[in-house]
Order: C-alpha cells, then sequence, then structure tokens
C-alpha cells in the first residue's frame, strides 16, 4: 500500500537495528523526511526553422540571395554562402525557396519555402491582437 500510514510505518521499521538487511522504501522515507513531489515542466527551445522566415528570394545570373526575417526581426539580405544562423549558411537559392546547410557543399539541413500568396493574404486581413 503505498503512500499509507501503513508502509510509511514499514519504512520507518526498517530503519530499526533488528531489521538488518532489510530493504528500504526509499520514496517512503522521502516523504517521511517531509520530501513533496514536484512536478516540472519541460518547454521545447524554439526550432532553428520555426525562427526563420523567407520573405524574398533574388537570383540572377551570377549572384543569388535570400530575404530571411530572424526571430520576427525585420529581414536582411543573404547571399548564396554567407551565414545566416546558428552555423548554418545559405546554400542555394531556387524560386520561393532557399536552402540552409553546414556549408555551401554540404547537403541541406533545412529548406524554407515562402509563404503562398494566400497564406500571406490571409495574414495581412488579421486584424491583430490587442
Amino acid at each position: 500500500m503505498p503512500g499509507s500510514a501503513l508502509a510509511d510505518r514499514a519504512a520507518v521499521t526498517s530503519l530499526l537495528p533488528n531489521n538488518e538487511g532489510a530493504m528500504v522504501d526509499a520514496s517512503a522515507v522521502a516523504k517521511l523526511m517531509g520530501a513533496v513531489e514536484v512536478q516540472v515542466a519541460i518547454v521545447a527551445a524554439p526550432t532553428v526553422a520555426s525562427r526563420l522566415a523567407l520573405l524574398g528570394v533574388i537570383a540572377g545570373e551570377d549572384s543569388a540571395a535570400a530575404l530571411i526575417g530572424i526571430d520576427g526581426k525585420p529581414p536582411k539580405p543573404y547571399q548564396v554562402g554567407s551565414t545566416v544562423t546558428d552555423g548554418l549558411v545559405l546554400s542555394a537559392v531556387s524560386p520561393r525557396r532557399a536552402q540552409l546547410a553546414a556549408s555551401v557543399d554540404a547537403p541541406p539541413v533545412l529548406t524554407l519555402d515562402m509563404p503562398t500568396l494566400k497564406d500571406a493574404a490571409a495574414a495581412r486581413a488579421t486584424p491583430p491582437k490587442r
């Protein structure tokens, strides 16, 4: 009967000298000493993908760049090969898409897509929260 007075008495009894070698219920002893259970909420850190927003792409014959906002801040232009965040560089740009990797030659670890025109219009039509 864990958590009952009988279990608590058994834990104390097992600590007495005449019960050498008896098993001790550590949780019962902790309760007797005033320990309380604590619920801990683990909050996940935001992922890199959730922190980034692709707002535009510029692709020319000689160079390519992407307009990327980080953590809700105004977007900045990044050229292919430049570091965007957290050790990730802009490795490739295509229409409405940007890929990030550890280096320009490495396989992409993150792909950012521009919002569709429908999604962008819905975001503008949503009234601001007060």
